[in-house]
């Protein structure tokens, strides 16, 4: 069991060792994830060493958390087979901040049983690059369509990439712009 510390403990994410479906105990919980939930809300909250994850995910699911019971089917279904992986992706905010993980969880067995590793990685930083960059094109998009002249924008091809309905109106029929028709 000492390695199975050393490795969780170590590991930079958010880990998790979990075994034996019936209970479905953490074998061991790695300490960025007890620093994680102390600093974010003030007490663990997550399931620790002897706990039930399975059972965390369960309380969460009757509060209409749908990640945590989707992610409670995959880990028993990971547990029953004794193989596979899984990844799901979940916000989880706090009071102080918004942040974002996916969990990947692999399936393992052993002498000793089934067993699933799961690591809560945080893509907090990715998705706010995602939410920006879609804000963006948002953003972009609105001023496209506003403005009164036609505008087409082609790709290396000639094929229109984006346009807006001020050139739809001039070209009305001559162009097959939501097909993106090539330009002559």
């Amino acid at each position: 069991r000492g390695w199975v510390v050393s490795a969780t403990d170590y590991q930079p994410n958010n880990t998790y060792i979990i075994g034996r479906i019936a209970a479905a105990n953490v074998i061991e919980a790695g300490r960025a994830t007890s620093q994680l939930m102390d600093r974010e809300f003030g007490a663990t909250t997550t399931p620790d060493a002897g706990d039930s994850y399975l059972a965390s995910c369960d309380r969460a699911a009757t509060t209409g958390e749908e990640t945590a019971a989707r992610a409670a089917v995959e880990i028993r279904t990971l547990l029953a087979n004794g193989s596979g992986t899984s990844s799901i992706s979940y916000p989880c905010h706090s009071p102080d901040s918004q942040r974002w993980f996916v969990a990947q969880a692999v399936a393992f067995s052993n002498a000793d049983g089934n067993f699933v590793l799961i690591i809560h990685e945080d893509v907090t930083t990715e998705q706010q690059a995602r939410e920006a960059l879609s804000a963006n094109e948002r953003t972009l998009r609105a001023v496209i369509d506003a403005l009164p002249v036609g505008l087409w924008i082609l790709d290396a091809a000639g094929t229109i990439a984006l346009g807006n309905p001020a050139g739809r109106r001039i070209w009305a029929g001559l162009v097959d712009y939501d097909r993106g028709q090539e330009i002559q």
